[in-house]
């Protein structure tokens, strides 16, 4: 296969010993190690080598995903591309590979990033919102909601609710939606009474909460 001169082969993963052949989105083609791709993965889909000896896998990543998520299955240490270096769309991506794929040490990278990075979730809530709803990752989901409901302002009712329709289930919606009335409440109140105290404060409610 990787005699044939059409084929685009990874910078990285190019061993002509290795049996097991990925296509990427892109046709960018992978040679990688058998053995890693079992033991550091919990469902990729290759086939058996010994018996399948020509067959490609084709992935729907890009090559760009693929050559960062490959890094995890082999024993790099100091040249692994690490989550907080890329682009948000890399990441997501990435990511959302590493669920899928099941490669732990990446999903644990991916999880700090998580953890770690508070404008992930605030510069994009319904990216986040899809992933973490996606994987079914309760901590997340709850994590964004929070984050949502705290904030007093960059997410407009026009644009959002819509968008939560199409994520969350009709149980998870209904829940957001009594708790964002009651934030929204308990601002008001709170704004009454420092009118009554003679408190001024910049006005909060030009945006919705969502």
């Amino acid at each position: 296969m990787a005699s044939d001169d059409n084929i685009i082969l990874s910078e990285r993963f190019r061993d002509s010993f290795a049996r097991v052949v990925v296509c990427s989105a892109d046709n960018v083609h992978f040679r990688l190690d058998e053995d890693n791709l079992q033991f550091n993965t919990g469902a990729f889909p290759f086939p058996n080598p010994r018996t399948n000896p020509n067959t490609v896998v084709h992935l729907p990543e890009s090559a760009a995903t693929l050559e960062i998520l490959f890094q995890y299955i082999y024993p790099f240490r100091y040249s692994l591309a690490l989550p907080e270096d890329l682009d948000f769309d890399t990441f997501i991506s990435l990511a959302d590979a590493a669920e899928k794929y099941e490669i732990v040490g990446l999903i644990y990278a991916c999880e700090l990033m998580f953890n770690n990075n508070f404008m992930l979730l605030y510069d994009h809530p319904m990216e986040m919102l899809k992933f973490a709803v996606k994987h079914d990752n309760q901590k997340l989901v709850k994590r964004i909601k929070d984050t949502v409901l705290e904030s007093s302002g960059s997410w407009q009712t026009s644009t959002i609710l819509p968008e939560l329709a199409k994520i969350l289930s009709n149980e998870e919606y209904k829940s957001w939606s009594i708790q964002r009335e009651q934030k929204l409440v308990n601002r008001i109140e709170e704004d009454q009474s420092h009118h009554r105290h003679g408190i001024i404060q910049e006005p909060r409610f030009r945006f919705s909460l969502w």
